[in-house]
């Protein structure tokens, strides 16, 4: 099991900050799928204590699997997980289409039996 990822930042404030993120800290990791690709990338979302919203249905919260499509792009839930090592987090002020990107350890799935 992967438990090493490169957390990318949702630009213009959605999602979590990377310069607030601290070992300990418990979020959803989320991934976005290219399925023109297959290229992933990672983020991670503040738990809200009802998971991910369905795409579809914003009513229907998750902490796995698929949670839609728009585009190109398919957005998986893959639970609940806590830092557990920052190996580096690099923030371009200067670059706000990008964000940032960090590397963390993260913990396994703390709801694993959550739907």
């Amino acid at each position: 099991m992967k438990t090493i990822y490169k957390i990318t930042e949702e630009p213009f404030g959605y999602g979590v900050d990377l310069n607030t993120i601290k070992v300990g800290d418990k979020y959803i990791l989320v991934e976005r799928c290219d399925i023109n690709t297959g290229d992933s990338i990672y983020r991670l979302r503040k738990d809200n204590g009802e998971g991910v919203p369905g795409n579809m249905n914003s009513q229907i919260k998750r902490y796995h699997g698929w949670r839609g499509t728009t585009g190109h792009v398919s957005v998986y839930a893959l639970g609940l997980r806590r830092i557990e090592r920052i190996d580096y987090i690099k923030i371009d002020p200067d670059d706000p289409y990008m964000g940032g990107i960090a590397k963390v350890k993260l913990s396994a799935d703390l709801l694993p039996d959550e739907p």
